[in-house]
């Protein structure tokens, strides 16, 4: 079980829609909400995570329906 996070899940959504390794950072998207670069840093990583095993899912799916 992971901890309860203390940040809501909104702000989250919004600092990972922003982020862009080219002009929108994690050092720039800490400064504008007052977080950690990490903080910015595990959120990001986190959801592209997500989104590549979501992908790889779908693949694997397609293959086997084939």
């Amino acid at each position: 079980m992971g901890r309860k996070s203390i940040y809501p899940e909104e702000l989250k959504a919004q600092v990972i829609a922003e982020y862009s390794p080219n002009t929108c950072g994690y050092k720039f998207l800490a400064r504008k909400y007052d977080l950690k670069r990490d903080t910015v840093r595990s959120w990001v990583l986190a959801a592209q995570n997500k989104l590549l095993k979501e992908k790889l899912t779908e693949k694997d799916e397609r293959k086997e329906n084939n």
